[in-house]
C-alpha cells in the first residue's frame, strides 16, 4: 500500500541560481507536470545560458503548461525568457529584473 500523498494544488518549482547549474534538475520537474498542466515556478535567479533559457521556455510552451511566475528576488538575463513563458507573472516591489543587449 502506497502511504504517499497526492500533492494538493500546483506543482511549485524554484529557479534559484544560474540556470545552468540547474537545467538537469529543472527540466526534469518541467516534465513531471502533465501537459496542460498547473505549475507555480518561483524567481530568484541572475541569468545563465541563454541555450539552457531557452530549453526551458520551449517546455513551457510547447507543454501548454499553465504557469504562474513569482519573483522572488532577481529575474535577470537569460531567466527572463522562462519566466516571460509564464501565462501569469507576479513581481513583488522587491523584485529585481535586469535587462542587457544582446550580442
Amino acid at each position: 500500500m502506497d502511504t504517499r500523498e497526492e500533492p494538493i494544488g500546483p506543482i511549485e518549482i524554484a529557479f534559484v541560481g544560474d540556470l545552468t547549474d540547474n537545467e538537469s534538475d529543472l527540466t526534469d520537474r518541467l516534465l513531471s507536470i502533465e501537459p496542460g498542466g498547473e505549475c507555480t515556478l518561483y524567481f530568484d535567479s541572475p541569468g545563465g545560458s541563454p541555450y539552457c533559457a531557452v530549453s526551458l521556455m520551449i517546455l513551457i510552451k510547447m507543454r501548454n503548461l499553465q504557469a504562474t511566475g513569482v519573483v522572488t528576488g532577481e529575474c535577470s538575463s537569460a531567466t527572463l525568457w522562462p519566466f516571460a513563458a509564464c501565462q501569469r507573472r507576479l513581481v513583488t516591489p522587491f523584485s529585481v529584473l535586469l535587462f542587457h543587449p544582446m550580442r
